[in-house]
């Protein structure tokens, strides 16, 4: 690997997922920083809240592999994301759960299948539990234990066991889909494999916060020409404004003297103590601290970058909504992706479905986001209906 790294010989895929990537998957971001190319601590250091606003830990938590898959600094870059065009839904990630429901029960939401309609129409909650739906969605309800009605290997149905307006209630299904994260499944799958829990073990997360600052206008930000910024020090790391997309006859105005929403990004992480330590502090921090605190950060933080530019909290800000996420991020620490000393790596374990059920949620593509969650979904019903469930 060190004659690899000195000649460059070899393609861009090669360093990402082929010869070296179960190599990087084997080492920290950190470490390939310092070990390897004998970066400073310095660029860790400005690397960290980068990589921890992305996949939720800093560099000393996070396996190599993903600073090559991220195109981070100091990597060679593989031009994986040239070329295309990143875009955010109105509503976000809503947009795209909207046209599965659309899809799925068609007088959920108001209008057509186009998607100004999906995106904008009512969606109609008396729609989605109708006994002559194909499938049906029930709200309010929390699954609290899953399995199987005898041994794992001859059971012909699951049991699932979930709470609804107060009252414990029972149903029992073919096969199931578990599409929640580990930290759920590893206590609501009552007979989950001996093999999978011991893969879980495995599978650390973070939490971050994400805030919507919702402005009269952004005066200040024009005088300073800029519409995003990152800085060192005080609450998060960045924030920007988002470019609205235009859908239909919606046009959300884009000028500095209208009202606009700036969103802080704040991951959580804690170099120099493990994985599950770093996810552990961050949760307690993000769930134990008062709304009122951290209201009163962000604004004093707005006020050390922009108060120059005659940035107003009293008139300019007209609310704040704060996402508090404890498990916000999978943590891909080293062997994660390739598995170590001769074992699988723990995502593949974890596919591997048990009698009727099988796991589904993007956590196994080492990276939380709808694309995996899509993916990991799919594979998982399609496991069922190779076997006949």
């Amino acid at each position: 690997q060190e004659a690899f790294l000195r000649t460059r010989e070899g393609s861009a895929a090669n360093h990402a997922e082929g010869a070296l990537g179960p190599w990087l998957d084997g080492m920290t971001v950190r470490d390939y920083y310092e070990r390897v190319i004998g970066a400073p601590p310095e660029v860790t250091a400005y690397v960290d809240p980068i990589l921890a606003s992305i996949i939720g830990l800093g560099c000393d938590g996070i396996s190599a592999w993903w600073g090559q898959h991220f195109e981070l600094p100091g990597f060679q870059k593989p031009d994986r994301y040239e070329g295309m065009t990143f875009h955010s839904f109105p509503g976000g990630n809503a947009g795209i759960a909207r046209h599965f429901l659309k899809n799925l029960i068609p007088g959920g939401i108001s209008g057509s299948g186009r998607l100004e309609d999906v995106l904008y129409g009512r969606v109609d909650l008396d729609q989605l539990d109708k006994p002559s739906n194909p499938v049906r969605m029930r709200l309010s309800s929390t699954v609290v234990r899953v399995e199987h009605e005898g041994a794992v290997t001859e059971a012909e149905r699951v049991a699932i066991t979930y709470t609804n307006a107060g009252q414990v209630r029972r149903l029992r299904a073919r096969s199931v889909v578990m599409a929640s994260g580990g930290w759920i499944n590893r206590r609501v799958l009552r007979d989950l494999p001996q093999s999978h829990r011991a893969a879980y073990e495995g599978f650390t997360h973070s939490s971050v916060i994400v805030v919507n600052v919702a402005l009269t206008n952004w005066r200040f930000l024009a005088r300073l020409g800029m519409a995003a910024g990152i800085w060192n020090g005080g609450f998060g790391f960045y924030c920007n404004i988002r470019r609205p997309m235009v859908v239909g006859g919606q046009a959300p105005p884009l000028h500095p003297d209208q009202p606009v929403m700036l969103t802080f990004y704040a991951p959580q992480y804690f170099p120099g103590m493990s994985a599950a330590e770093q996810g552990i502090a961050g949760r307690t921090q993000v769930l134990s601290t008062p709304f009122a605190d951290y209201e009163r950060q962000i604004r004093d933080q707005m006020v050390r970058l922009f108060g120059d530019a005659g940035f107003d909290p009293v008139n300019e800000i007209a609310g704040l909504i704060l996402n508090r996420w404890g498990h916000a991020y999978i943590n891909p620490g080293p062997g994660f992706m390739f598995g170590r000393d001769g074992a699988p790596a723990p995502p593949d374990v974890i596919r591997e479905p048990f009698g009727r059920v099988a796991i589904g949620h993007s956590e196994l593509r080492g990276h939380q986001n709808w694309t995996g969650a899509a993916g990991e979904g799919r594979r998982a019903v399609e496991a069922l209906l190779d076997r006949g469930f």
